[in-house]
């Protein structure tokens, strides 16, 4: 069974790189959804340390954002697991 953890992320890239430090020894993949308007380097941090990266304008909805975290992950892993970047 493999495990995915899927964060979404915008102005968050220390907060991002401590976090996938920390979860993988238990995930198998790591997929970033970053906003590229980020004002750090979310954007770059975010290639450093995911396995995918998908780079799009945040929706308006928070709860449309968890949902698009998700699917794209999904399709490569039997267990998805989200977290936010802000620890």
């Amino acid at each position: 069974m493999s495990l995915c953890l899927s964060i979404p992320c915008k102005d968050e890239a220390a907060e991002l790189r401590e976090l996938v430090k920390s979860a993988r020894p238990f995930v198998d993949e790591v997929v970033v959804l970053v906003d590229p308007s980020s004002e750090d380097d979310s954007v770059k941090a975010a290639h450093e340390v995911a396995d995918r990266v998908y780079e799009l304008l945040f929706p308006g909805s928070f709860g449309e954002l968890c949902t698009l975290c998700v699917h794209l992950a999904a399709p490569h892993v039997d267990g998805v697991g989200r977290r936010d970047a802000e620890l």
